[in-house]
């Protein structure tokens, strides 16, 4: 069996979807740190064979100061995100409805998808 050079591509190439993952620490108020939210470039066809491939992620936004201009609570849950027909990114907060919370959501605008995520 004969041996062919190896093709170079590029990441666009090789990527046939993007998966967009938000990260969040368990803090609320002063002491919250981490509400972010990654794009991971998903390759083409099925995995290789042997070990799995850890694949890289790339900080899009980061949402905490987004969450502290809004000069209330910072709430500890980053829920989830959407990109509306429009091209806009919105994100919201889950406060769970307890009785130690403020019983804020917030609703925020983060911009366009281009801006966020590059190409569509």
């Amino acid at each position: 069996m004969g041996h062919s050079a190896p093709q170079r591509s590029t990441p666009e190439e090789r990527c046939c979807g993007r998966l967009a993952v938000v990260e969040r620490d368990k803090l609320n108020g002063p002491a919250a740190r981490i509400k972010r939210i990654h794009a991971v470039d998903l390759p083409r066809g099925a995995a290789p064979e042997g070990a799995l491939t850890v694949l890289p992620k790339r900080l899009v936004h980061d949402v905490l100061p987004d969450l502290r201009a809004t000069k209330g609570w910072t709430q500890e849950k980053l829920e989830g995100f959407a990109v509306a027909g429009n091209g806009r990114v919105f994100a919201v907060t889950d406060n769970d409805g307890l009785d130690d919370s403020t019983g804020e959501t917030v609703f925020l605008d983060l911009g366009s998808r281009r801006g966020m995520f590059g190409r569509d």
